[in-house]
């Protein structure tokens, strides 16, 4: 038999007709109305078989599509053909030849041969014949592609692997089809594994992987990992990794971010790795690899023998869980959580707040599963999440929240016509018998869209004059040319670098020919160590990269000496900023100048007297030989390759220009768009984002671009040069602002009877804050308005804590404006529902700032009695109250209430102490607070507190003559990232910038305070 597969235009819900018409048109490049006409008048024969069970497959897979087929079975004798794919209609103007003869010459007769026909009618059947044999080839190929692309299923090693990694113990599954998901990136995004190239100056270890010829995007198939526990060694991961594999190339890139130590545990050879955190000094706990051409196996060392002799013994995988195999093999990518009590032994941090959040809403699921499919015609892809349960009460009641909470932001998002409208809109909840899940489906329009709204939001933040335009505005861009561009010198035949020429007012300790350094900042780390910022720049250098591109050289510290000629730079092996790391230098500006900054640390015992001389050595590189290709808005070749740089265009739309460049980034010089006359444009924004291995860019242009030009290096000069600094103290510039400073008064309390008698009628401006989004209910206080927001217990980092937001309005007084601890919300009880109050001692300080009723400013000129007419104190404060190991018991409890006294302090007598000089390291003992110089730069210094600052009004810095030059009083807590607080210890700092000399430092503070305290009680309101 002769299986037909008929297509009748018939569609369903998936697609529509339009949708259908507009991709048949792109597939075979005719024009919409000529796609409707082949493929919606008629019936159409996409496919011939001779096997019914591949005929059902390919009818199923279409079926998913929204394409309805119908299948015709025919006897194999029967010679008869249905409708084929038509070819592009004949225009009527061609269906009669026109004659070459003589209008009065007779036609000849046609022939009535019935082997012969007239030579254009078998010209037009031949034609109709290729193109016919072309569509349908085509057709066959596309759908071919998308059956391998919709194909999910998995080697044996897959199913292996996954019987192995899932035990008793394991936390989560996981896994990634990573072929399939490098096809659906491609078309999504037009990518290519082209555009990861290895770059020389890069960093990481996909880096240097690519370093030995090791694309994961092509080598690496596919992916199966788990998360387990053991009670001796914590959380661990192990992972399953197919594909084809470089041995020797693969542990020589490891071993370029690792210390390996090569094993051999009966007769396997196991490579055991470490690295040491760069913040903490700390090993890393090992990671066990081992591999064959074919494998990966990364596991715990006490497990990874086990996992690959297992993986490679000679059994039948039995299936561990049915439940997990179905779900995975309808995705090309899934993650599981097959046994949701194993949640509480999942790690600590980021990934084990959220999984422990999970554990607690997900108390009725039997398991969860969250995947992401592909389809195709149009691509699209949709990421679902399943929890299966037979608990039908938590089923029901869950959906339903989840339902509510949906339809209300597609409520709100509908109003809108944006990208983040649609985003919401492409949520669906899924409800079907023992499930629960929610599905959001995205095809190629969808990341276009976001793509451009990601761009132009990027390119508007950092824009020199505004964001993209949107498309209906690109026809009405007016061109605005670029008349400063300079042109890239194709040849510099000999090397003659101009005197460095300082701007901006900066000034440098040492200038020799194009170069300039100094000494930026002085400062005492947290560790009691000093730490110097140098800055190098360079000035007028020919050739050098546009802002945003490449870099000129390198800026590297070698020595920092005492009088007696011993070395004070502390040697490292880890930090933030390693000593020996050199600093890039990179352009800011359109005329040559580039510069870098460069932190480097001294040994413990220095100290900035004993510093006789810092040296260090400016490496440049400078393009001697340039290439500028110029690639046009419709041109077929989009792609550059200059040495070890790769850059790819992937689209040029009216002012937009989007590229990926990879490899050495460095080479790149300039990207800059031009219009139809070759003229440059001015550009308006840039965005960028990706790494050293691959980065991809969007640059916009005021004005239509028809051309680009990409300016790239051929050829370097490398010259180095040595600098050595004397003066290690920082530059300042000099003062022009410097005025006497205002007196700060006692605060007159006659006047808090008439804030109190304002506070009865108060209202604050209705729309401010809107971005907290709605408080849990609202109380009027006898000197304003406390808002409360949704509170909770929950785990983090130093245990269990109440969190929760409070914003506190109230009329306006001067004396409580910008310190924090002027106000303050004395918390001393708790109390949760079915529990006995819980006393605490918990302080929350206010810091108050003004709002404007409407639009209202603060005018300085006017006295407080009249600004309170026009402003208001405002203060917006995260609460976070510690509650030791019995928060444990609370984390599912109701808050109910909270008690407190709310407390201003208001200074009845104001005094000052000033510190007679300036410099890191001084300190001087006010009121009971220690304040120390930490760190001195250039216009700036940074003070830190130790003791209670509530009294402190304000510092100021003055110059010989008394005159302030700056001032501040806003204290913050040192936060290191990625660290926490027992492996860091912070401090309270305050940042005081200033222009000129600082020769005193004065602390004013409250000698004397009055209290005014009053009761607050917060109770939750009944639900």
């Amino acid at each position: 038999m002769i299986y037909k597969l008929v297509f009748k235009g018939v569609l369903t819900n998936a697609i529509d007709k339009q949708q259908a018409i507009t991709i048949f048109a792109k597939l075979f490049s005719v024009t919409e109305d000529d796609a409707e006409m082949r493929f919606f008048s008629r019936a159409i024969v996409l496919k011939q078989l001779t096997d019914k069970k591949t005929a059902e497959h390919y009818l199923a897979k279409l079926q998913q599509m929204g394409i309805v087929i119908e299948i015709r079975e025919l006897p194999s004798e029967n010679k008869q053909s249905d409708i084929a794919i038509p070819s592009k209609p004949i225009s009527p103007k061609s269906v009669t030849p026109k004659s070459s003869t003589s209008p009065n010459k007779p036609v000849p007769a046609p022939s009535m041969d019935n082997n012969t026909k007239p030579q254009s009618n078998r010209n037009r059947l031949r034609l109709i014949g290729g193109i016919t044999t072309v569509v349908i080839a085509i057709v066959i190929s596309v759908f071919i592609y998308a059956q391998r692309l919709l194909d999910t299923s998995v080697p044996m090693v897959v199913q292996r692997a996954e019987s192995i990694l899932l035990t008793p113990s394991t936390i989560v599954l996981g896994h990634a089809n990573i072929a399939k998901m490098a096809e659906l990136e491609q078309l999504f995004t037009d990518t290519s594994n082209d555009d990861y190239r290895y770059n020389p100056n890069g960093e990481g270890i996909i880096n240097a992987l690519l370093a030995e010829d090791i694309n994961l995007r092509r080598d690496l198939e596919q992916l199966v990992f788990s998360m387990n526990f053991n009670e001796d060694t914590g959380p661990y991961v192990s992972a399953v990794l197919a594909g084809k594999f470089n041995q020797s190339a693969l542990f020589k890139g490891l071993s370029r971010h690792y210390i390996v130590n090569k094993k051999i545990v009966d007769g396997l050879t196991i490579f055991e790795m470490v690295k040491e955190n760069r913040h903490t000094c700390k090993m890393s706990d090992p990671i066990a690899l081992t591999s064959t051409d074919n494998i990966i196996v990364i596991s715990h060392p006490d497990n990874i023998s086990s996992i690959f002799n297992q993986l490679n013994t000679p059994s039948v995988s039995t299936v561990v869980n049915q439940q997990w195999v179905d779900y995975r093999s309808q995705h090309i990518a899934s993650i599981g959580l097959l046994q949701p009590d194993n949640l509480k032994h999942a790690s600590s941090g980021f990934m084990g707040l959220m999984l422990s959040g999970l554990s607690k809403e997900m108390k009725g699921a039997q398991s969860v599963f969250a995947g992401l499919s592909a389809s195709f015609l149009p691509p699209s892809g949709s990421v679902d999440i399943v929890v299966n349960s037979t608990d039908e009460t938590w089923l029901s009641d869950t959906n339903s929240r989840l339902q509510k909470l949906l339809t209300e932001q597609q409520q709100t998002a509908s109003n809108d016509d944006d990208f983040i409208s649609k985003l919401i809109n492409g949520v669906a909840i899924v409800d079907e018998p023992y499930t629960l899940g929610g599905r959001f489906t995205v095809d190629a329009e969808m990341v276009a869209e976001g793509k451009k709204a990601f761009e132009s939001g990027l390119s508007s933040l950092i824009s020199i004059g505004g964001g993209k335009p949107s498309s209906s505005d690109i026809a009405n861009i007016k061109d605005e040319i670029d008349e400063s561009v300079k042109p890239y010198i194709v040849r510099i035949p000999s090397l003659q670098l101009p005197e460095f020429e300082s701007k901006y007012g900066k000034r440098y300790q040492w200038q020799e020919g194009p170069l300039a350094a100094s000494v930026t900042s002085l400062r005492m780390n947290a560790d009691n160590m000093l730490e110097i910022d140098v800055e190098a720049a360079a000035s007028g250098l020919p050739n050098a990269p546009s802002s945003g591109y490449g870099n000129s050289g390198e800026l590297l510290i070698t020595s920092v000496s005492d009088k007696n000629g011993n070395e004070l730079l502390a040697k490292e092996t880890c930090g933030n900023k390693i000593n020996s790391d050199p600093a890039e230098m990179t352009s800011y500006s359109s005329d040559g100048a580039v510069e870098a900054k460069k932190t480097v640390r001294l040994v413990p015992a220095a100290k900035v007297g004993n510093i006789a001389k810092i040296e260090g050595r400016i490496d440049l590189a400078i393009a001697t030989q340039t290439q500028a290709t110029l690639i046009a808005a419709d041109s077929d070749k989009m792609v550059v390759e200059q040495g070890d740089m790769y850059l790819r265009i992937k689209s040029i739309e009216g002012n937009s220009v989007s590229f990926v460049v990879s490899g050495n980034q460095q080479r790149l010089l300039s990207v800059r768009g031009l219009n139809a006359k070759k003229q440059y444009l001015q550009g308006s924004g840039k965005s960028s984002f990706g790494d050293s291995q691959s980065k991809s860019m969007n640059v916009t242009y005021k004005g239509n671009v028809k051309f680009v030009e990409i300016v790239s290096t051929v050829k370097y000069k490398k010259t180095s040069k040595r600098f050595t600094i004397t003066n290690v103290l920082p530059l300042q510039r000099k003062n022009e602002f410097a005025s006497l400073p205002k007196a700060i008064k006692p605060y007159n309390l006659r006047d808090w009877s008439v804030v109190k008698a304002v506070a009865k009628s108060f209202k604050p401006n209705a729309t401010s804050f809107q971005w907290l989004g709605e408080a849990q209910y609202k109380k009027s206080l006898k000197l304003g308005l406390m808002s409360v927001y949704p509170m909770k217990v929950s785990k983090g980092f130093n245990g269990y804590n109440l969190r929760g937001n409070i914003k506190f309005e109230m009329p306006y007084v001067s004396a409580l404006e910008k310190i924090a601890g002027r106000v303050l919300f004395e918390i001393n009880s708790l109390s949760f529902e079915n529990i006995p109050p819980i006393p605490v001692d918990y302080m929350l300080p206010f810091e108050m700032n003004f709002n404007g009723f409407g639009n209202q400013y603060k005018d300085q000129s006017k006295p407080e009695a009249e600004l309170r007419k026009s402003i208001y104190l405002h203060a917006y404060q995260q609460l976070k109250i510690p509650l030791s190991e019995e928060g444990k018991t609370l984390v599912d409890s109701k808050l109910t209430s909270l008690t407190g006294d709310l407390v201003f302090r208001l200074p009845q007598k104001v005094s000052s102490q000033t510190l007679n000089s300036v410099a890191l390291g001084k300190r001087i003992f006010v009121n009971g607070v220690v304040y120390k110089i930490v760190e001195l730069a250039s216009g700036g210094l940074k003070v830190s507190a130790e003791g209670d600052v509530r009294s402190l009004l304000d510092i100021r810095l003055l110059d010989k003559e008394g005159k302030q030059l700056g001032n501040g009083s806003s204290f913050n807590e040192e936060n290191q990232m990625g660290l926490q607080d027992k492996e860091f210890e912070p401090r309270l700092l305050a940042d005081i910038r200033f222009q000129g000399e600082p020769d005193k430092m004065q602390i004013i503070y409250a000698a004397s305070e009055t209290e005014k305290r009053y009761s607050v009680t917060l109770k939750q309101p009944k639900q």
